[in-house]
């Protein structure tokens, strides 16, 4: 705590001091138990109580924003891993704060950021396999989406070329049925690789998940 970063003098802030800090302990320790048990709400409640005392705690933050990711709130584990981030001073603590926001923004949709969170975690702790592993995973799905919005950008653009003018003649040469069905084919290629990625990301994000809770 900050307040034992000082030497106190007077025998009453003495006691507050302390009862502030097993406060602040107890209501970590508790939902510590709720988070083992699956209790993630009760969990949740008392990590919040014990924020109230102790609002600027980076290890609240981390077990709050863990279980809230496991409620499925993920805009209130974002905002708890940002502030974990913030409050975190040392480095592997602050790569663990990264990871943990990279493994939210994936199971958020939010791809971009999750590359520069776990590029952040790297950057820090370039040696931790698992941090380089999960930034491979997003740079290798990006890639593979870029390449398939890439094909389906070309094929609305060729579609749209196609297309007959009010004179009843087309703006390139008549489509030809056959061209016109390969054309639906390909559509439908595009749309199965579209959801392989997403498969694949799924079956990722089974071995991604946010660093466990810190006890007390």
């Amino acid at each position: 705590m900050n307040s034992f970063k000082y030497i106190i003098t007077l025998v009453l802030f003495c006691k507050i001091t302390i009862l502030y800090a097993q406060d602040v302990s107890s209501f970590l320790k508790k939902g510590n138990k709720y988070f083992l048990d699956s209790n993630y709400s009760m969990a949740v409640d008392l990590y919040k109580k014990a924020l109230v005392s102790s609002p600027e705690n980076s290890i609240i933050f981390n077990n709050l924003g863990t279980a809230c990711y496991k409620l499925g709130k993920l805009d209130e584990a974002i905002s708890c891993f940002k502030k974990n981030l913030e409050a975190e001073k040392g480095v592997q603590e602050k790569a663990r704060a990264n990871y943990n926001l990279g493994v939210v923004y994936i199971k958020n949709n939010q791809f971009e950021d999750a590359l520069n969170s776990f590029k952040a975690a790297v950057i820090l702790t370039p040696s931790n396999v698992l941090y380089k592993q999960n930034l491979q995973m997003v740079i290798n799905y990006l890639k593979e989406k870029k390449n398939a919005d890439n094909l389906k950008s070309d094929e609305k653009q060729r579609k749209s070329e196609a297309k007959p003018t009010q004179n009843g003649s087309n703006n390139r040469q008549t489509v030809n049925p056959k061209s016109s069905s390969t054309g639906e084919e390909l559509l439908m290629d595009l749309k199965k690789q579209e959801n392989l990625l997403k498969s694949k990301l799924k079956k990722g994000r089974k071995k991604t998940t946010p660093s466990t809770i810190i006890g007390w």
